[in-house]
């Protein structure tokens, strides 16, 4: 209500001539007052598009690292490529601005069992509003939401990835590794997100009214990135569609997110 707005892991769309909706760097505010980032894998930390808009964002608030190789801290690279303004807060830490307050809530799975830090889910309180942007968190333990209720109340809007296939463990860190991963590990560690149940274990724990699924990487312009196969028939795809049937079957407003959507939160 303040008028403060936020850009959650920003990887905006180059112009294009087909008929997929899309936003890109023209549909953004003259000013940026926070750039959020949940976690350092680059469908969600693209430097292209963070340089892009370097000039109109005010703070980068983004999860402290664990300072390991294989996790780097995002606080001094985007300080390296010219950011003013940083913050890194720990999981639990909040940073409050008017009437909005961010909070970095745990983000768990989806990194191959390494010890990685620098990932968090951002709870945003905004007004009466509260949305969590749960990123590709995936829901181990089903306690951790019941908690997290205890503490912060109910969550009325959550956003959700459910690439629950996820990628092998080696596709992203195989390289840092000083012999080659063997075929079982590998698959035994994928990069994986929530799937349907675990994805429905949140949405009852926190109370949710409204559901996005998100960041399932099927948009053409992020094949670059991701090489997600776009197809419905895929186990994230079936697995997204089964949970939105499921939110309207019991009166949840849902929806997966798909190239471009403008809506109000009530």
């Amino acid at each position: 209500p303040s008028g403060a707005n936020v850009l959650v892991d920003p990887l905006i769309a180059y112009e294009g001539d087909d008929a997929l909706p899309r936003f890109t760097l023209a549909d953004l505010p003259e000013r940026i007052d926070f750039v959020v980032l949940t976690h350092n894998h680059a469908d969600h930390v693209l430097i292209e598009t963070l340089l892009a808009i370097r000039h109109k964002v005010d703070t980068v608030v983004v999860p402290a690292s664990g300072g390991s190789l294989v996790d780097p801290s995002l606080k001094l690279m985007l300080e390296s490529i010219g950011f003013k303004k940083v913050i890194a807060l720990e999981v639990f830490e909040q940073l409050a601005h008017h009437d909005l307050t961010l909070i970095a809530l745990p983000f768990i799975g989806e990194h191959g069992d390494l010890d990685i830090k620098s990932k968090v889910a951002w709870l945003m309180k905004a007004g009466e509003d509260t949305m969590l942007f749960a990123a590709d968190s995936n829901n181990l333990e089903p306690k951790m939401y019941d908690l997290i209720k205890e503490i912060y109340g109910e969550v009325t809007t959550l956003f959700l990835g459910m690439e629950c296939l996820g990628a092998p463990f080696s596709w992203v860190y195989g390289a840092y590794m000083p012999l080659a991963v063997d075929r079982k590990k590998d698959q035994s560690r994928r990069l994986n997100g929530s799937d349907f149940e675990r994805g429905l274990k949140v949405i009852e724990s926190l109370g949710c009214k409204n559901v996005y699924v998100y960041a399932m990487g099927a948009e053409p312009w992020l094949q670059f990135v991701t090489s997600i196969d776009p197809a419905e028939d895929t186990v994230p795809a079936i697995n997204a569609k089964k949970l939105i049937d499921h939110c309207h079957s019991i009166g949840i407003t849902a929806q997966r997110l798909f190239g471009s959507a403008d809506t109000t939160i009530d």
